[in-house]
């Protein structure tokens, strides 16, 4: 690990990663949630950031840095920076919804 001090090195994972192994290996400073998200593949998992911060066997802090702390770090997004906050959503009987009524 001391050979990786002050590198640009990260590792992407994704849920179905055995988590806890690989940041017994790295550390939790280079993990990066990684999914391919936008394809609808077996890779893709639109709810993947949410199910590695409910994960039992992974520290809420250290699921906050997969997620969000180190992914800024790799791609030089400013700490500070807070992404829209979520659609807010009403809830529609699957039937509407379906028929594509309000």
């Amino acid at each position: 690990m001391e050979a990786l001090d002050g590198a640009q090195l990260f590792v992407a994972a994704q849920v179905d990663d055995n988590l806890p192994e690989i940041l017994e290996l790295l550390g939790p400073d280079r993990l990066v949630y990684g999914t391919d998200y936008g394809h609808l593949d077996i890779g893709s998992d639109p709810d993947g950031m949410d199910v590695i911060t409910h994960l039992p066997d992974i520290d809420a802090d250290v699921a906050q840095k997969i997620v969000d702390t180190n992914g800024r770090r790799l791609l030089g997004i400013d700490p500070a920076f807070q992404p829209a906050p979520p659609p807010t959503t009403t809830a529609l009987p699957r039937e509407r919804i379906a028929l594509g009524l309000p």
